[in-house]
């Protein structure tokens, strides 16, 4: 187990979007084109491409990711986390959006396993705002279902699971995309295999006695690249590659998603 510094120094961000991913509402973006292949994430963090400085770091030489351009990722580069040495991930330390809680909206991001088998979090969250086990987010290849799934918290304390039913397959590049226009959640997804484009895989309702009752639950830690919490534990680190991260206060409709390059 290993356990993220908070305390990092900060760096010169605040790239402009290009014009085909500016959106008026995105809170985070990362793209990872800033990197050179086989080099450390840790030693090279990736800036936050909205201007709003959510730099996502990597801990040290052990844990951090590398920059790779295997795969033909959709953005030419990619974010590699190889778990086969023990767990290599990203993570944010910005308190905005590591308490960012919003009722609106919609979290989008490119990945790729090496492996078929076992949990792996392309997204996570550590900590609970209940005191539970489970993490207030997750959206990964969940290993019960064979499929890709998200599931996360309200603030008002609802469990909300969608399971895509679309079994990955290894070395393919596939986009997801999760939006929640604060009464129905919607999950999204493109195999860049095919030409198919994005489709709806799977919806829930929000059941809170309030609006803000069905907003997104938050406990004020990190948000997690490449691996997931529960427990208390750092868990289900993803055997793969991650690419094209963005993360919106609104819920995007299909054609305001990313596009692959």
């Amino acid at each position: 187990m290993h356990t993220h510094r908070t305390s990092l120094p900060a760096l010169l961000v605040g790239l402009a979007l290009s014009a085909s991913t500016t959106v008026a509402n995105t809170i985070a973006y990362w793209n990872f084109d800033e990197g050179n292949a086989g080099q450390p994430f840790f030693a090279n963090p990736a800036d936050d491409l909205s201007g709003n400085n959510h730099t996502m770091y990597g801990a040290d030489l052990t844990f951090s990711p590398s920059y790779s351009l295997a795969g033909q990722t959709p953005s030419g580069r990619g974010l590699s986390l190889d778990t086969m040495t023990g767990g290599r991930d990203g993570f944010t330390t910005h308190p905005t959006l590591n308490n960012w809680k919003p009722l609106r909206w919609t979290i989008e991001a490119s990945v790729q396993l090496d492996i078929p088998n076992g949990v792996m979090t392309v997204i996570g969250r550590d900590g609970s705002s209940f005191g539970k086990p489970l993490s207030d987010f997750y959206l990964q290849k969940n290993d019960r279902s064979k499929s890709w799934r998200l599931d996360f918290c309200t603030t008002g304390g609802q469990r909300v699971t969608i399971d895509s039913k679309i079994l990955p397959t290894v070395k393919a590049w596939y986009q997801l995309a999760v939006t929640s226009d604060g009464s129905t959640v919607r999950f999204y997804l493109n195999d860049l295999s095919g030409k198919d484009g994005y489709r709806e895989v799977g919806t829930a309702k929000l059941t809170g006695a309030t609006p803000a009752d069905n907003a997104l639950a938050a406990s004020g830690n990190n948000w997690t690249f490449g691996r997931g919490w529960y427990g208390g534990k750092l868990t289900d680190h993803l055997a793969g590659r991650i690419d094209e991260i963005r993360f919106s206060d609104t819920a995007l409709k299909v054609g305001e998603f990313l596009k692959a390059r």
